[in-house]
């Protein structure tokens, strides 16, 4: 160690008295700055959260900050459309909504011309400026937009009305739908890919005028529905493979007749569970008389008010053979596997 202090002090010495601008200085500084840019980019690259995260419009972990960092980061960064083909904005308020979609706009025309995106667009507000962006601008990303994630109020929603030829996956929460007063309004049935969809909670399925293209999905998650809304979509969405279906508590005692689902010959993974903060339907079964699924491996359910002659009628009914049952009682979870038809 001691040999080593004076070929320290030396280079100590000599950086000391080098020009501010002189590239030694910077190399010994900075070590990563001597790195290929074709690796900086790639380390730029890999640190993208993978979706449905999405990285933050601004602060930490934006992108916007590499080009803060120096002059060769932010040359770099800026020649990378794939580092800005992915973003969500929150609108928390009026008053910040315009400099809000400005910097979205900005964000995107540094994503090039081709390369897919993938945008997540919230807001807790309708807005003029939001309204305004999902009119030509959106348009004009549409055909680039892979996944998309939809949060809003219902107006500025019909502001959407545009080709998506690449959209495969959609995460869509639309609050303040009304029964009455507006046209009905089929959505991203210009979509020929879009097979996943998630429904958050707070959008409302049953007699709302907003329609999804249902018979071509095979991936549905939607989070808090009654059980007559999944009847009716069940009805419509015969190419499922996969549902998570988060059950709404019934806003009466009375329960409602679910209508009859044909067979669906694709679906193997079914989960009914409570939805958020909700306490669970103990008319859980009445869905379940309802299905025929003989392609069904995975079965969930929980089973507060579920009647066991309902399960083995439904097994019986859809001559499925599951791989795995899995049976929900609070915090408790009781897993058979390998059942068999039987």
């Amino acid at each position: 160690m001691q040999q080593n202090i004076p070929n320290g002090a030396f280079n100590l010495d000599a950086l000391a008295n080098a020009p501010t601008n002189s590239p030694q200085l910077h190399a010994e500084a900075y070590p990563i700055s001597t790195l290929p840019p074709e690796i900086t980019s790639q380390i730029f690259l890999q640190s993208l959260p993978n979706l449905p995260d999405f990285p933050p419009l601004y602060g930490p972990g934006s992108p916007l900050q590499l080009c803060q960092i120096c002059r060769q980061w932010s040359a770099i960064a800026l020649s990378l459309p794939l580092l800005w083909s992915a973003v969500r904005m929150v609108i928390t308020s009026h008053r910040k909504a315009p400099a809000m979609v400005e910097l979205f706009k900005t964000w995107l025309s540094r994503s090039g011309d081709d390369s897919p995106l993938s945008l997540g667009i919230r807001s807790f507000a309708d807005t003029h400026a939001l309204s305004f962006f999902l009119r030509a601008p959106f348009a004009a990303l549409a055909p680039r937009i892979e996944y998309l994630e939809l949060a809003m109020p219902c107006d500025p929603v019909y502001m959407i009305r545009c080709d998506m030829p690449i959209l495969q996956r959609l995460m869509l929460g639309v609050t303040g739908v009304p029964f009455w007063g507006k046209p009905s309004l089929t959505l991203f049935d210009r979509a020929p890919l879009l097979t996943h969809i998630t429904l958050e909670r707070g959008h409302n399925h049953s007699g709302c005028r907003i329609r999804l293209p249902w018979a071509q999905l095979t991936h549905l998650d939607a989070q808090c529905l009654s059980l007559t809304e999944y009847a009716q979509i069940l009805c419509n969405a015969k190419r499922l493979e996969h549902c998570t279906f988060g059950i709404r508590a019934p806003k009466s005692d009375r329960p409602t007749d679910l209508p009859l689902v044909p067979p669906h010959d694709w679906l193997q993974y079914l989960v009914l569970r409570p939805g958020p903060d909700q306490s669970p339907d103990r008319d859980l079964w009445r869905l379940l008389d309802r299905l025929t699924l003989p392609a069904l491996r995975t079965l969930e359910v929980f089973d507060l008010g579920l009647q066991p002659d309902s399960l083995q009628d439904f097994i019986s009914r859809s001559q499925c053979t599951l791989d795995t049952l899995r049976i929900t009682e609070g915090s408790r979870i009781s897993e058979m596997a390998a059942l068999g038809s039987q």
